[in-house]
């Protein structure tokens, strides 16, 4: 037994017959809500939540493994199900109501194999995670493809309005952005663009110390257009993503799989490494899945849409996006955000999507990690 443990295991002795007796009955009564359910360490100030508050995801996971204490907990979990109620108020109480669901996103994300943790989410929850808990537990998130620049594109069209997306990016836990204008605004107004990113960035400076902002752009890839594009990228008018040899590439929606890769092959042959841009809106790779093989052989990366993964209307782009990640093809997660009104920044329900279906340490990556490494955002 492992001694972090133990705290747990002496609480229990007694009370867990008694929890789960209550649960079966479908109506909590007794003070056990620490122990039987436990959550992150650090949503709790009481003594009770500080002394039996979870001590991160590896804590979790030997939560789980322990032979008693991961079996209770999943056997509790499915006494949950079974009551014929699925107000998480009328069975737990207040606050037990919002402990349930943190200790059940909890151990969601620390096993996401591990189903009855997301069905109790999903049954009481509206399979909703507990943002706060999520917050603690995951990296603050990287965005490497949003259009952020006031009145360059077909972004955000003022300073007011960016600095708006900036607050929602901020309050869902994202601290580092890319600014992506489409690649063609640096021919038409580049100067606006370095006056306006300048702007912006200072702005930031002073209302949102935490956040990071850095250069780059999206450049729409055609294979009669690939000579041009090559010579812009050479001359630093098109800008790669933070001065790295990474550039993000997006295609027209009908683009096969042929001139997709053609496209990449003039790229890497130049000594740069695509960032396919919202891979999963490509149906026509998708009809040859072989293609995201041989693209990723290649060596070009894969950035989605965070929206994508939960909130696209379109269920194929859904159903792509999700395949995608199922085959760990994802390496950059964006939010591609345009405007307070069209596509704003959202990433809460597809970081919890995330966090509760693969492991944590892919989903970091593509969250963090990736972008922090490859494109240097430090």
């Amino acid at each position: 037994m492992a001694s972090d443990l133990r705290r747990f295991h002496e609480a229990q002795e007694v009370d867990y017959p008694i929890a789960l007796n209550e649960i079966k009955n479908g109506r909590k009564k007794n003070h056990w809500m620490w122990y039987i359910f436990p959550q992150i360490k650090g949503l709790g100030r009481s003594e009770m939540a500080q002394y039996y508050g979870i001590n991160g995801i590896q804590e979790a996971k030997e939560y789980l493994n322990d032979s008693i204490l991961g079996a209770r907990l999943v056997e509790i979990s499915k006494a949950l199900l079974e009551i014929d109620n699925d107000d998480a108020w009328a069975v737990m109480g207040s606050p037990d109501d919002i402990k349930l669901r943190s200790s059940m996103t909890l151990f969601a994300i620390a096993d996401p194999a591990e189903k009855v943790f997301k069905e109790v989410l999903d049954k009481f929850y509206h399979g909703e995670l507990d943002p706060v808990t999520l917050k603690l537990i995951a990296f603050p998130m990287n965005d490497i493809h949003m259009h952020i620049i006031p009145d360059v594109d077909d972004g955000s069209w003022n300073l007011f309005m960016s600095l708006s997306m900036i607050e929602m990016a901020y309050k869902q836990g994202i601290r580092k952005i890319i600014a992506t204008p489409h690649a063609d605004a640096f021919q038409l107004v580049e100067r606006k663009i370095v006056v306006e990113y300048a702007k912006l960035k200072s702005a930031i400076e002073k209302f949102y110390p935490e956040m990071r902002i850095y250069r780059g752009c999206e450049i729409n890839c055609r294979i009669g257009e690939m000579d041009r594009i090559l010579d812009l990228l050479d001359a630093n008018i098109y800008l790669s993503l933070n001065n790295t040899k990474y550039v993000l590439a997006e295609f027209s929606s009908l683009v096969e799989a042929q001139e997709t890769i053609a496209c990449m092959e003039r790229l890497l042959d130049k000594g740069w490494i695509p960032v396919i841009a919202h891979i999963e809106r490509y149906k026509n790779l998708f009809l040859e899945k072989e293609s995201y093989k041989k693209l990723k052989e290649m060596g070009c990366k894969f950035q989605i849409n965070a929206y994508s993964i939960c909130e696209e209307e379109d269920e194929r782009i859904k159903q792509i996006t999700r395949y995608l990640l199922d085959k760990k093809y994802a390496d950059f997660l964006g939010t591609d955000a345009h405007r307070t009104t069209h596509r704003p920044p959202s990433v809460e329900m597809g970081l919890g999507y995330l966090y509760s279906h693969y492991e944590k340490e892919y989903v970091d990556a593509i969250v963090a990690l990736n972008a922090e490494e490859l494109l240097l955002l430090r």
